[in-house]
């Protein structure tokens, strides 16, 4: 899977609507959790246009976690139990509208490790 190397401030754009962002995470295990989250660029809360559709993948492509919205339009998820290795997340807009250039806006992704 191709990625980019996750660095803290990530501040990414989804443009076109279709484009989707993947980044990469070392996590240290051997149970760890990891919980990723998109937000305004300033780190504040999420517009109605940034709605944004995030997922916690396996280096296989198997979904760890996902979330469409988590009461706002930003989106959380979490994944636990993991072991040692690199995990991905991916960011994109929201998939459930079929409505072409809507969704494009930009978005900062907050990662944190237990």
């Amino acid at each position: 899977m191709t990625a980019d190397v996750y660095t803290m401030p990530w501040v990414g754009r989804i443009d076109p609507d279709n484009e989707v962002d993947i980044v990469s995470v070392n996590v240290p295990g051997p149970a760890s959790k990891i919980t990723a989250k998109t937000a305004s660029p300033d780190g504040g809360l999420c517009f109605p246009g940034a709605d944004s559709f995030i997922q916690i993948l396996k280096s296989d492509g198997t979904t760890l976690a996902e979330n469409d919205d988590n009461g706002t339009y930003c989106s959380t998820a979490v994944a636990t139990g993991l072991p040692a290795g690199k995990v991905y997340i991916r960011v994109r807009a929201q998939p459930t509208l079929d409505i072409s250039n809507i969704y494009i806006f930009p978005y900062s992704l907050i990662v944190t490790i237990e």
